[in-house]
């Protein structure tokens, strides 16, 4: 326990003495018995806290969504007290609630002390793409910055209507290597960043999977538990996730995840973590007022870990930004249009009560509010952390002109044009190409820094529907700057 100071006791422990007394006078209010008062509070927050290491235990047998599951369990809670207490005489306590209350006990603290190691420990290796340790002199801060949706300057000037060049020079100006004619692999957020995030196309990385068990959260489960991560955690990095309100990005496995800003230590995050309470939740906000939230969040959990530490950090970040729900216009101030409600995307948003130029208007608000906010960031990490590695990207282009479920109604040229930047200490002559796609970002860095010689993939793009995410459509050649797209390596591609 020396990660928490002291101090740090203190409150928790007041809170949770608080809790049991206020939970017992309501209790003894209704039982009208000081033992069976006291026989539910003890049961309930017994059963309570041994949340997590029950749904760890269980989502294997059942793929309960945790949010559905802490509701399950509260409701659990609350019977299995009530059932105690309804039994409970002024007698001395049974030996078997002791021995209950005891197993739930040690079930918490077994699972306090897997979540203490998880966190310090790394997974071992699972193919040539993980590196194995060896001595690396300098490690750099790492951020991965995906700002989901963000187009590419000429296409947002064609599809959109705004001229992005003073962003663009604003990095430039700060020491950015910015490109002009890159893509994405894929248009879709999890296909893009699971395939980023582990090196490889989706074909490789799925290849010994079963068709029959591929899912959308199969590609969560690989977001989580990634090959870059894995690569920077075996040289000795601390993996920092920082997410705003995506519902398929869960970084359980990253040392530090960090959601909705909040002002509590890590003990009260770590009692918190084992109870049914989300804390980002999002049930007593609206979805405009909640994205709003958790965007603003996210941007102060950047600001905290942007101090340059005593351990290297690889640190993801994903802003659900300028993506809709367009809430924020360009001046900060709070928006609300056609739409606004909702993460639905392309032909999605214009079914559900959006239009083109509904779209093109917020998008460009919220764009040049996101501008802004990133540009102050840099400043922040530049001035903290001088040496770190900056990587901006979106993880696909604007969407204005995607249909979800038809490739020959899709603008193909605006949804795989996305932002890609870079600030680098390290010289990486590969990655500063106008072709460079999200699969070999890493490969790149990682082989420059740790010397592992990982071979570039070719720069190829493959469009999937939404109802088929894992039927691939290649479209490399479509796109009207494919003949600008460098061809790395020799790796065949093949459709499931």
């Amino acid at each position: 326990m020396g990660l928490i100071p002291g101090r740090d006791v203190i409150r928790p422990a007041l809170l949770f003495l608080g809790s049991s007394v206020v939970i017992w006078i309501i209790a003894r209010l209704v039982t009208r018995n000081i033992v069976r008062s006291a026989t539910f509070t003890t049961v309930f927050l017994a059963v309570l806290f041994s949340f997590n290491f029950s749904y760890n235990l269980g989502k294997s047998v059942i793929p309960w969504e945790r949010s559905d599951f802490g509701v399950f369990w509260l409701l659990v809670s609350l019977a299995v007290a009530t059932l105690s207490a309804w039994k409970k005489s002024s007698e001395p306590s049974p030996a078997y609630l002791n021995i209950f209350a005891g197993a739930l006990g040690i079930m918490t603290l077994f699972s306090l002390a897997s979540n203490a190691l998880n966190s310090t420990s790394s997974k071992e290796p699972q193919d040539n793409l993980v590196a194995r340790h060896r001595k690396v002199s300098f490690k750099p801060d790492v951020f991965y910055i995906i700002a989901d949706g963000y187009g590419r300057s000429d296409q947002l000037k064609s599809k959109i209507g705004i001229d992005n060049s003073d962003f663009i020079n604003g990095l430039r100006s700060r020491g950015f290597f910015v490109a002009n004619a890159n893509h994405s692999n894929y248009c879709q957020t999890e296909l893009s960043i699971c395939s980023s995030l582990n090196m490889n196309y989706l074909e490789e990385v799925l290849q010994n999977i079963p068709d029959k068990d591929l899912s959308r959260e199969t590609l969560s489960n690989l977001i989580a538990d990634n090959k870059v991560a894995q690569n920077f955690k075996s040289f000795g990095y601390k993996y920092i996730a920082i997410t705003s309100g995506f519902p398929a990005l869960r970084f359980s496995s990253a040392d530090r995840w960090l959601q909705a800003h909040r002002e509590i230590n890590l003990l009260e995050e770590t009692l918190i973590a084992q109870s049914p309470v989300n804390l980002s939740s999002d049930i007593l906000r609206n979805s405009v007022e909640a994205k709003r939230y958790n965007l603003a969040s996210a941007f102060r959990n950047l600001d905290e870990v942007a101090v340059q530490s005593s351990s290297p950090r690889f640190i993801f970040v994903h802003l659900l930004a300028p993506h809709p729900a367009f809430v924020y216009n360009s001046d900060g101030t709070f928006r609300v249009s056609e739409a606004s409600g909702t993460l639905y995307d392309g032909s999605d948003y214009m079914e559900h009560g959006g239009t083109p130029e509904s779209y093109r208007i917020g998008y460009a608000e919220q764009l040049k509010w996101l501008n802004k906010e990133l540009l102050r960031t840099v400043d922040v990490i530049r001035k903290e952390n001088n040496e770190a590695i900056i990587v901006l990207q979106g993880d696909h282009g604007s969407k204005v002109g995607l249909n979800q479920n038809s490739l020959t109604k899709t603008d193909i040229d605006e949804c795989f044009s996305n932002l890609f930047a870079i600030k680098s200490p390290v010289k990486l002559p590969d990655i500063q190409k106008d072709s460079t796609t999200p699969v070999n970002i890493f490969r790149i860095i990682q082989s420059e820094l740790f010397d592992l010689r990982m071979p570039l993939l070719r720069d190829r793009s493959y469009y999937s529907t939404w109802n088929d995410p894992f039927v691939y459509n290649d479209v490399t050649n479509q796109l009207s700057s494919s003949k600008d797209l460098a061809n790395f390596g020799d790796v065949a591609r093949k459709n499931r």
